[in-house]
């Protein structure tokens, strides 16, 4: 199996919720919960200390997740290119659909 970036991993979750209604409320059940489907998924275990909080965008709620970085610590070139390539997948932020760049 070849190794997943965090991106794909979003990416393969993301699709299969979207596809198995089931899964997708696995996920959003509690974050044992969710851990444990995205275990099953993957076929592997993921960190003990690893929590993961899944949530559902709704038309007039949006969340934006910002990344793990130090107070007065910068990013690197490197993780500031894996932060802005992100997923390309449109979303609504509040009454507006956005879409990454293509």
């Amino acid at each position: 199996m070849s190794k997943q970036t965090p991106q794909t991993l979003e990416a393969r979750i993301i699709s299969r919720a979207l596809q198995d209604l089931s899964f997708k409320q696995q996920l959003l059940n509690s974050s044992v919960a969710a851990k444990a489907a995205i275990e099953k998924e993957i076929g592997q275990k993921l960190p003990e200390d690893l929590q993961v909080n899944v949530l559902e965008e709704k038309t007039n709620i949006s969340y934006i997740v910002l990344p793990a970085v130090a107070l007065g610590e910068e990013m690197s070139q490197k993780q500031l290119e894996a932060v802005a390539g992100g997923l390309i997948i449109p979303c609504t932020l509040g009454s507006r659909t956005i879409v990454g760049p293509s």
